[in-house]
C-alpha cells in the first residue's frame, strides 16, 4: 500500500470516529439535558427540609380505627418535636411511583362507566398542606373542625375544578365516590401538584382525611418538615415511635428530595451512559486527529521545507495544516449530525422539555467537537510551522 493511500485510509478512519463521536456526544446531550429540565420541573410543592418515612402498624395488634388512632397519636407527637415546623401522614407518596383512582361523580350528575368521571385521590392528614406547602387558592383546608364524626370533607386540586366545575365555585358542593354510601363536601381548592411521576402534568385529584376513613388497609406515609438538615431528626422520630409502639419499624426513611432522586433514577442512569461513551469518543477522535496530521506533517517535510525557502510565512503553513484537519472534523460532523437525527428521532419517549432535533444541542455537540479536533491538528500545525527550510530540504 503507497503512502497516499495509507494516508487516505487514515482520514477515513478519522472522519468515521468523529461522526461516530457526534452521535454519541448528541445522544448524551439530549440526555443531560433532560436529566437538568427534569431536575428543574416545580412539583407544585417544597421538596426541600422534608424527612419521609413508612409506618405500618399490623393489622392484628391494630384492627381499624385502631390504626388510625396510632396514626394520628404519632402525627402530633412528631408534630411536636423541637426543631420540626410540622408533621403530616399521606397514603401515597408524592413522586413515589404510585397512585390512587376512584370515581368523581358530582352531586346531580348519574354514574357513568367513563373515564371522564374518574379521578386520582390521597388519603393525607390534617396538616397535609401547610406541610407539603401547597397553597389553598379557595375556601379552606383542613382543620380541627374536620372529625371522625363531622360530616366527610374533601378538597379538591385546580384541575379538577376547572374540568368539572368550570365557570363554578365548587366550595361547598358534594360528590360521590365509586361507594355509593360515600358523600363529600367539597371546602376548598388547592394548586395542582405532581402526583405519581415528575414527567406527568399534575392530574386532576382529590384530597380525603384519612382520620375520616373506614379503613386503611395498609400503612401510611409520614411527612415531616424541619427547620434544620432532615436527616438530623431520625434519632428523635425514632424515639418518638418507640415511646407510642417499640415495635413499629419505621420503614424506607429518605428525604423527599431523595425520593425524587430515585423517580430520576432511569434519567440520571443514561445520562451518565450517555456521557462516558461520548467523552470516550471525544478522546478517541481527538486521539485519531492528531494521529493523521501528525503524520501527514512527517510526510511532508520536504514540502513544507520548500514552501518555506519560496517565502511561504509560518501562519500559511500552519493554516495548511489546520485547513486539513477542519475539512476532516466537518465532513465526520456533517455525516454525524446526519445519523444523529436519523437515530435520536426513536429517543423521543425517553426526552423531557426538548425535542430530539433540539437545535442547541446539536449546535453545542458540533462546536465542541469542531474545537477539540481543532486542538487536536494544532500541534502538528505548530510543528510543520515551525521546520526550518535548510533542515527540511536536507530530510530524506
Amino acid at each position: 500500500m503507497t503512502h497516499r493511500r495509507k494516508g487516505l485510509a487514515g482520514k477515513a478512519l478519522v472522519i468515521f470516529q468523529v461522526s461516530l463521536c457526534m452521535l454519541l456526544l448528541v445522544g448524551a446531550g439530549l440526555f443531560v439535558r433532560t436529566l437538568v429540565n427534569l431536575n428543574a420541573v416545580d412539583p407544585g410543592f417544597t421538596k426541600t427540609g422534608l424527612l419521609l418515612f413508612g409506618i405500618d402498624p399490623p393489622a392484628l395488634r391494630y384492627p381499624s380505627p385502631k390504626n388510625i388512632e396510632a396514626l394520628r397519636l404519632l402525627e402530633e407527637r412528631i408534630g411536636a418535636l423541637p426543631g420540626v415546623e410540622s408533621s403530616t401522614v399521606s397514603k401515597e407518596t408524592l413522586l413515589g411511583q404510585s397512585i390512587s383512582n376512584s370515581d368523581f361523580i358530582p352531586e346531580g350528575q348519574p354514574r357513568n362507566s367513563g373515564s371522564e368521571q374518574q379521578a386520582l385521590y390521597n388519603r393525607v392528614g390534617q396538616s397535609f398542606f401547610q406541610t407539603m406547602r401547597i397553597p389553598i387558592l379557595n375556601g379552606r383546608s383542613f382543620d380541627f373542625r374536620d372529625t371522625t364524626t363531622s360530616p366527610h370533607v374533601a378538597i379538591i386540586n385546580r384541575t379538577l375544578a376547572q374540568r368539572d366545575f368550570a365557570g363554578r365555585n365548587p366550595v361547598g358542593l358534594t360528590f360521590r365516590t365509586e361507594d355509593p354510601e360515600d358523600r363529600y363536601q367539597i371546602i376548598g381548592v388547592c394548586a395542582d401538584a405532581k402526583y405519581g411521576w415528575i414527567r406527568d402534568e399534575p392530574p386532576a385529584t382529590f384530597y380525603l382525611l384519612y382520620t375520616q376513613q373506614k379503613d386503611l388497609h395498609r400503612g401510611m406515609t409520614f411527612e415531616v418538615r424541619t427547620k434544620g438538615d432532615p436527616r438530623s431528626f431520625i434519632g428523635a422520630m425514632r424515639g418518638t415511635v418507640d415511646s407510642v409502639d417499640k415495635d413499629l419499624p419505621m420503614i424506607d426513611i429518605r428525604t423527599q428530595e431523595e425520593q425524587i432522586d430515585s423517580d430520576l433514577a432511569p434519567e440520571r442512569s443514561f445520562a451518565a451512559v450517555t456521557s462516558g461513551f461520548g467523552i470516550l469518543a471525544l478522546v478517541l477522535a481527538s486521539i485519531g486527529v492528531y494521529g493523521v496530521m501528525a503524520s501527514a506533517v512527517a510526510r511532508r517535510v520536504n514540502e513544507i521545507g520548500v514552501r518555506m525557502a519560496l517565502g511561504a510565512q509560518t501562519n500559511q503553513v500552519l493554516w495548511m495544516v489546520l485547513r486539513e484537519a477542519s475539512w476532516m472534523a466537518v465532513i465526520g460532523i456533517g455525516a454525524g449530525l446526519g445519523a444523529a437525527l436519523l437515530l435520536t428521532r426513536f429517543l423521543g419517549s425517553m426526552l423531557f422539555g426538548l425535542k430530539p432535533s433540539d437545535p442547541l444541542t446539536l449546535a453545542s455537540a458540533g462546536l465542541m467537537l469542531f474545537t477539540i479536533a481543532m486542538l487536536a491538528g494544532w500541534i502538528p500545525a505548530r510543528r510543520a510551522a515551525s521546520i526550518q527550510p535548510v533542515q527540511a530540504l536536507r530530510h530524506e
